[in-house]
């Protein structure tokens, strides 16, 4: 059976903040622009049908990835992955093209297009669940495990590819484009520039762990990290307009109420790694995550969700 309901926030990360309910795990959610948060099944939310599905590209399409995603004197090493990216699309997209070459085969072009569809659903829960072991590590304030560089690679990009992933990276990259044609040849890209965005900054995030290394904080007594719908947000970008160029990146990811990853070389974070934030910086991290959130916050309990829903519009 074709999965079309598709997670763009995953369902084992929001496990963290849910209670079990019977068969169903349950978490506090906030609409923007509500007062009233409501408790609802993890299942529920950050969830979109048919949201990963692939279109068929058109000639100009790849060049145009190239362009937009490629650095002209880039990282070899980095452009060769790149390349590797726009080869499978390339594959799916053939795929499209061997249906629409046998109209009358019922059973070939519904396997084909739910290859079409499930092609990044499934890739996604793949790569959640190559993470867990991290995800536990750092909810109880392990890092241990970035030191290996073979570790450290794969939740770089595991980290990045849920930055990308969501609902609000695709339609702020969207929203950079005027044109109908622009706009639904951006559409058609996406899925590529997805990922190839996600290696890009997941290469910066290994490359410069040494100066911004990954760290794991812990909210004081009487507090939590909430989270959202954008799960990773870089703090530099977050109470700026959504148009204005940011350069420098802070990486932020609650893991749990308890436990949240900063990635930054800022000095206010230096050698903070299993210590404890004061109120204030916890409070300024949950802001953050409200002002870059798109459409849902999530917590653990109301009360969380009341301390920053008023701002929350």
């Amino acid at each position: 059976m074709t999965t079309r309901r598709q997670h763009y926030v995953a369902q084992m990360y929001l496990r963290a903040w849910s209670t079990p309910t019977g068969k169903a795990r349950q978490l506090w959610s906030l609409r923007r622009g509500s007062l009233a948060p409501f408790r609802t099944d993890t299942k529920n939310v950050a969830v979109e049908r048919d949201f990963y599905r692939l279109t068929e590209s058109l000639p100009d399409d790849i060049k145009w990835v190239r362009s937009v995603a490629f650095a002209k004197k880039g990282n070899a090493e980095l452009q060769k992955l790149n390349e590797g990216w726009i080869d499978i699309f390339e594959i799916f997209w053939s795929l499209q093209k061997l249906r629409d070459q046998f109209p009358k085969s019922v059973e070939l072009i519904a396997e084909l297009d739910r290859q079409l569809i499930e092609r990044q659903e499934n890739y996604y829960s793949e790569m959640e669940n190559s993470a867990v072991e991290n995800l536990a590590a750092l909810q109880g304030g392990n890092v241990s495990f970035f030191s290996d560089d073979h570790q450290a690679v794969a939740f770089s990009f595991f980290l990045m590819a849920q930055y990308f992933r969501t609902k609000k990276m695709q339609d702020n990259m969207q929203q950079q484009f005027e044109s109908d044609a622009d706009v639904a040849r951006f559409n058609r890209a996406w899925p590529i520039l997805r990922d190839i965005f996600a290696t890009n900054t997941a290469f910066s995030i290994f490359a410069n762990r040494a100066t911004a290394p990954l760290q794991v904080v812990t909210a004081p007594a009487g507090l939590q990290f909430i989270t959202s719908d954008q799960p990773v947000i870089n703090t530099y970008a977050a109470f700026i307009s959504e148009t204005t160029p940011v350069k420098d990146a802070e990486i932020y990811f609650p893991v749990s109420p308890t436990h949240a990853v900063i990635i930054s070389g800022h000095a206010a974070y230096k050698g903070i790694n299993g210590k404890e934030l004061d109120s204030f910086r916890v409070h300024y991290l949950n802001q953050a995550m409200e002002q870059a959130a798109h459409d849902q916050i999530f917590a653990s309990t109301e009360e969380q969700l009341q301390i920053v829903g008023k701002t929350f519009k």
